[in-house]
């Protein structure tokens, strides 16, 4: 989020990418991406708590509304329209195996009683 003082008001922040997300790291390199875990704790660039995605989940309050739309394997072909010719089918579906299996984690973490 991005406070603007002046007016009082907030904005949700453009996404933004320095490297360390969606594997760039592994761009051009395809043994590097099939070695990948995509369930590794990647460190992240956020300023929720940690650089830690699994701690930073812990700080959601349970029962808290993250009014996020669920995520459906339907939504890859969505997700991926009009990316075909930038990445290769290897990346689009390692990161699409990302995406999914921490969705999946995300779920299981957010139904577990605390």
């Amino acid at each position: 989020m991005l406070r603007n003082d002046e007016d009082d008001s907030v904005r949700i922040a453009p996404l933004f990418d320095q490297g360390v997300s969606l594997l760039f790291s592994t761009y051009g390199n395809e043994k590097l991406l099939e070695e990948t875990d995509v369930m590794r704790d990647f460190p992240v660039n956020n300023y929720i708590g940690s650089k830690s995605l699994e701690y930073n989940l812990s700080l959601i309050p349970k029962g808290y509304d993250l009014q996020i739309w669920k995520l459906k394997k339907e939504d890859q072909d969505y997700i991926f329209s009009g990316i075909k010719h930038v990445l290769s089918e290897g990346h689009r579906n390692k990161i699409w195996e990302m995406i999914w299996k921490r969705w999946c984690f995300f779920e299981q973490v957010r139904n577990q009683e605390k």
